[in-house]
């Protein structure tokens, strides 16, 4: 059962690089660029990107409910990487635009990492 999720995988992963576009995931630093006065905000030379492969698209209606899934959300597929969990980053910029991370879901059948689903917000 596991080769099949492994190819599941691939096929993902296939489509995800001919129909998607380059995503820059970005998680900001937590640490304090003045550690006696961290009010002032955090160190930008802290935070880390990764650059993936994602299909961005909308929130089909019937999915919108206006509390978790809000108009003009947006759902993300992201390939998965290894070395990062995509759910501690925060913002994704997209050609331009910088989208919040409200929510993060790992397809993950049998132990195989399919692909990420984000939520993303303008």
């Amino acid at each position: 059962m596991a080769e099949f999720y492994d190819e599941m995988a691939i096929v993902a992963a296939e489509l995800i690089n001919e129909f998607g576009r380059e995503l820059t995931l970005v998680k900001e630093s937590r640490t304090p660029a003045d550690p006696y006065k961290p009010w002032r905000g955090t160190d930008d030379a802290g935070a880390v990107s990764v650059t993936v492969k994602g299909a961005v698209v909308g929130f089909d209606d019937d999915l919108v409910d206006g509390d978790m899934i809000r108009r003009g959300d947006l759902d993300a597929w992201v390939e998965p990487k290894a070395g990062h969990d995509f759910s501690e980053f925060d913002y994704v910029l997209d050609e331009g635009r910088r989208l919040k991370i409200m929510s993060t879901r790992t397809i993950r059948p049998a132990n195989t990492t399919v692909a990420y689903r984000l939520q993303l917000r303008a």
